[in-house]
């Protein structure tokens, strides 16, 4: 069931991307970027699933992927962190390759998401707190750990970036973590989700949280479903103000439009 009226139609994937996982959508229009995770590769396509290009695959090669996991596109270049290389792929529109970032010890990188000030956020669901790197790959700054005043963040699960703040679902806790760019936790908001909470994606003002169960969104201080009754849905993006669900080898769903 999805909610809101007037909604754009859906958006036609790659053939064959029963095995797409993730997507990220720039602000250029009409470009999409797929990772998927069987494959080990990258994609970009159009708005009518027309596929452009593609980066990685499996191999030994030097544009090879190990384990790609996360995906995040913005400005002139597309990110892939590839967890069993422990490092970051920084890609430009087109997937050609641009520069490897070997990781600082951050544990297994489990999420990343770049912010407002051109960082790159890492979480490992193995250690406490998050690495901040820029693009040339070095450590910036540790926050959320426990070494300093800013607060910790146990469990770092799923990232998204919003502007002035990175946004952190910790799965233990049950509880978004708000962080200021500046490294301060600005506020913790529980949130009695059921169910497993797979993607995460800023949108409207607000926050909508994607589990194997329903879309949920957050705003205002008020939690209200926006979708339910949800089969194979696995990842959440906001494009030109609308919010889509990732449904492999459909295509991407509105859900819902800005408020």
């Amino acid at each position: 069931m999805l909610s809101g009226q007037g909604l754009p139609p859906e958006i036609p994937l790659p053939a064959g991307s029963e095995t797409i996982t993730r997507v990220a959508v720039p602000r250029w229009p009409n470009r999409f970027y797929y990772l998927d995770t069987a494959r080990m590769e990258v994609l970009v396509a159009d708005g009518k699933g027309q596929v452009l290009n593609r980066y990685g695959g499996w191999g030994s090669g030097p544009h090879a992927l190990d384990l790609p996991i996360g995906l995040v596109a913005a400005e002139n270049s597309v990110w892939v962190l590839d967890q069993a290389a422990r490092k970051i792929v920084r890609l430009d529109s087109r997937l050609n390759p641009v520069a490897e970032l070997p990781l600082p010890d951050t544990g297994l990188p489990s999420y990343f998401v770049r912010d407002a000030w051109q960082r790159l956020w890492i979480a490992s669901e193995q250690r406490p707190g998050l690495a901040i790197i820029d693009d040339m790959g070095r450590l910036v700054d540790r926050i959320g750990d426990g070494s300093g005043s800013a607060g910790l963040v146990q469990h770092p699960g799923l990232l998204a970036a919003d502007g002035d703040a990175v946004l952190v679902w910790d799965p233990v806790a049950r509880e978004l973590v708000t962080i200021a760019l500046s490294g301060t936790i600005a506020r913790r908001t529980a949130l009695a989700i059921p169910g497993r909470v797979l993607a995460l994606a800023p949108h409207a003002g607000g926050v909508a949280l994607l589990t194997d169960q329903a879309v949920w969104r957050w705003a205002d201080g008020e939690l209200v479903r926006a979708a339910e009754n949800l089969h194979g849905w696995v990842d959440l993006v906001a494009h030109e103000g609308t919010l889509l669900a990732l449904q492999p080898g459909k295509g991407l769903a509105p859900i819902a439009a800005p408020r």
